[in-house]
């Protein structure tokens, strides 16, 4: 018998404009079951707070694209 899951995923990632240098990494999930994991990994505790501002406010932004996302697809809860 086959069964199949399928999980979305959504990365995103908030980089220095000069360099690249990651400053924040973030990924949703939503899960076959529906439940919904939203995180972010800081890649240098000393590039997040001195970019803070710049990277919360990508956060926010992949939140709310994310949580649109989120909305918008129907998952089979169990």
């Amino acid at each position: 018998m086959l069964n199949t899951n399928t999980t979305i995923t959504i990365t995103g990632t908030s980089r220095l404009e000069d360099d690249g240098i990651e400053i924040l990494g973030m990924e949703a999930r939503v899960e076959y079951d529906g439940s919904v994991n939203i995180y972010k990994r800081i890649s240098s505790r000393t590039t997040y707070l001195e970019n803070k501002a710049q990277a919360d406010a990508d956060y926010a932004a992949f939140e709310k694209y994310a949580n649109g996302i989120i909305e918008n697809v129907d998952v089979l809860e169990q």
